[in-house]
């Protein structure tokens, strides 16, 4: 995820208002600081701290400094290096791994911003992450003072399964949906095979299936599925096939059905050898002796992308 916000850390302040935040000047404090609110904003949420870790930091630091040096602010490269070929690259082990970016005047408001960003805060509360790396460069653009800042994210060595991607991502959305205390949706062919179809075509045209030319997923999905009244669609660009999250749809009672597709290959612009998955969610009605195709709810489209095994981005 990639941030750019203008934030203004010192404005005056009334009597009893607190006192304006002060941007760290170098390196090895702006780190702790921005560590610090991270590890407090985890806290809040009853989730463990991250700790530090050197081979990430280096990673980060490098990445932050590479930025500034050649003038772009992307999470892949020019070269087309993303995340995970920066991580292979150091000889970084991970199971799952996601990666922020901010630029601002200062550190701290860099990272206020990522706070800010709901997609951001997906990675600054990413329950699987046990560890973190901090990159801070600080440069000058047409005289004024400008940070590159760089949050990396991991949870260690990778772990490896027998079973097939696609399966493996049934087995890890079934546990999701069995943590809401819900019934197992019910696996449909049909709903594999377009997911599969959408995931191939995206991965194809680089787009998210909610771009796709044609009708959208979701009238495909009410044409498809006797009784299907309505429909919703999640996407994901992720390392790991065991790393999709628990997402909204899993928690809705009145889903009753679903479907995943996935391909592996190179994207331009998501970077290399990555899984492009679609999950599609169905709230099914059948009454004995009839089918039928009402349409009570609008169909939904959502994107998550995260450089990094999985999860939302907003470059």
């Amino acid at each position: 995820m990639a941030a750019l916000f203008l934030v203004d850390v010192a404005t005056s302040r009334h009597e009893g208002e607190s006192a304006p935040v002060v941007e760290p000047t170098d390196i090895a404090d702006a780190r702790a600081q921005v560590l610090e609110r991270i590890n407090a904003l985890r806290r809040a949420h009853k989730l463990q701290p991250l700790v530090p870790d050197e081979a990430l930091t280096q990673v980060a630091q490098a990445y932050s400094e590479r930025m500034a040096r050649e003038g772009f602010f992307a999470h892949v490269s020019p070269d087309g290096q993303d995340l995970r070929g920066r991580l292979n690259a150091a000889g970084v082990r991970f199971r799952s791994s996601g990666e922020n970016l901010g630029m601002a005047a200062g550190p701290l408001a860099a990272h206020f911003g990522i706070e800010l960003s709901p997609g951001h805060r997906g990675n600054l509360l990413g329950t699987p992450f046990t560890q973190a790396g901090i990159g801070v460069a600080f440069h000058a653009v047409d005289g004024r003072p400008q940070v590159l800042l760089t949050e990396l994210f991991s949870s260690g060595a990778p772990v490896r399964s027998a079973l097939p991607p696609v399966e493996e991502m049934h087995q890890v959305l079934a546990g999701h949906r069995a943590a809401h205390g819900l019934a197992p949706l019910q696996r449909l062919a049909v709903l594999d095979a377009l997911a599969q179809e959408q995931a191939r075509r995206a991965l194809a045209l680089n787009l998210p299936p909610a771009q796709l030319p044609g009708d959208p997923v979701h009238e495909r999905v009410f044409n498809a599925v006797e009784g299907a009244r309505s429909a919703s669609v999640d996407f994901y660009v992720t390392d790991s096939p065991a790393s999709l999250p628990d997402a909204r749809s899993l928690g809705l009672r009145e889903n009753t059905a679903l479907g995943v597709g996935a391909v592996q290959g190179d994207s331009p612009t998501l970077g290399k050898d990555r899984y492009w998955v679609v999950v599609i969610y169905a709230a099914t009605r059948t009454s004995p002796g009839r089918s039928t195709k009402t349409r009570e709810g609008a169909g939904r489209d959502t994107a998550q992308l995260r450089p990094g095994p999985v999860g939302p981005a907003s470059d």
